[in-house]
Parts: structure tokens; C-alpha cells; sequence
């Protein structure tokens, strides 16, 4: 079975950012049928993107809704989730916590570490590893990334050399491909937006 999980990113603005990762995850049919949904959803409140920041703010497409509104948007985007995908999660790190705990001295000569973001992703995609491994890594597992953040490159680094230590150490072939997408062009971006606030 093919997996796709989608992942977007909040808060990482400003000088000491909290970085905050969250991924929504499910097999190809679960997300056609997602998909379906969530335009009829998108046709029914008059909204083509959900960017979190306009709808917290009511503004952008967001601007004149009531809160009852807002409020069943909610409700309806969590029942679509609830319903349709295999699993979802969140992660966050604070800049304070990554720089005196993962980044603090002594770091061994030649370690390439990961940024605040990369860390974050890591730690999801662990999660999604034991996801395929409960399933006896039988599946295969893409992965697909909002665009925009300056790190999410290092989030390709980090998925394709685990990609081949696994198939290094094991002869595993379980993780797929890395894409970067707008949520333009990749509509399921928009529900990781929408709970990784």
C-alpha cells in the first residue's frame, strides 16, 4: 500500500521561533476520497485556501465571517480528518531547548547537525517509520512538504539519508519520494496547516 503524508509547518518566525511541524498521513484511496471532500467543503464556506494566520484573523477570505461560521469550519475539518486519514501528529521544539540541549557543546568534529525545523521532522518521520514497521514495512511511505520555509531542504537531506541507511543496513525500500509543494498546487497541505496552529 502507498502512504503519503503531508507537512506544513507554523511559527517559525522572529528572532527565538518555537517551531511547531504537524503531518497528516493516508493511503492513496483514504486521500482521493479526502480530496473529494474537502473541495465540497471549500465550495460550501467559499474558500479556495486555508492559510491558519487569515482565518485566526478573519481576514483574506476569512474577512466578515461570523464566529458560528468559523466555528463549523472547525468542526467540519476535524470530522473530515477523524473520518478519512490513517493518522496525524504534531511536534514542536523551542529555540531555547534546541540550542542548550541538541546544539550545546561539545558537538563532534565533522557532525552534521540538524536545524530546528530538521529536528522537528526527524522526529515525525520516526513516528511514521513505526507506523510502517507495525505494518512489517510492507507499505511505502512519500513524503510531501509545504514550500516556503527556508530549512526544507534539510528535511530532504535528513528523509534520503535515512532512505539509504535503511536500504543500506536492511535491504529496505520503504520510503518513497520527498516533494515540496504550495498548497495551491497540493490541497491536503492545507489540514496540516490547519491543526499545526
Amino acid at each position: 500500500m502507498i502512504f503519503t503524508a503531508y507537512f506544513d509547518e507554523a511559527d517559525t518566525h522572529g528572532p527565538s521561533p518555537t517551531v511547531i511541524l504537524a503531518a497528516h498521513v493516508g493511503h492513496a484511496y483514504q486521500w482521493r476520497q479526502f480530496e473529494k471532500k474537502l473541495a465540497r467543503i471549500q465550495e460550501c464556506y467559499g474558500f479556495k485556501i486555508f492559510h491558519t494566520k487569515d482565518f485566526k484573523a478573519k481576514k483574506g477570505e476569512f474577512k466578515g465571517w461570523s464566529d458560528d461560521k468559523c466555528a463549523r469550519l472547525c468542526n467540519d475539518l476535524t470530522v473530515l480528518v477523524r473520518d478519512n486519514l490513517t493518522e496525524g501528529l504534531t511536534v514542536f521544539l523551542e529555540r531555547d531547548r534546541y540550542l542548550n540541549e541538541y546544539r550545546a557543546p561539545p558537538i563532534p568534529k565533522k557532525m552534521s547537525l540538524d536545524s530546528q525545523y530538521g529536528v522537528c521532522f526527524r522526529a515525525c518521520l520516526r513516528c511514521l517509520v513505526d507506523l510502517l514497521a507495525e505494518r512489517n514495512y510492507r507499505d511505502r511511505l512519500h513524503i510531501v512538504m509545504e514550500a516556503g520555509h527556508p530549512n526544507v531542504t534539510d528535511c530532504e537531506r535528513i528523509f534520503l539519508d535515512l532512505k539509504a541507511k535503511f536500504f543500506r543496513l536492511a535491504g529496505a525500500d520503504f520510503l518513497g519520494t520527498f516533494t515540496i509543494e504550495s498548497k495551491t498546487s497540493c490541497p491536503p497541505l492545507m489540514i496540516s496547516d490547519f491543526f499545526g496552529r
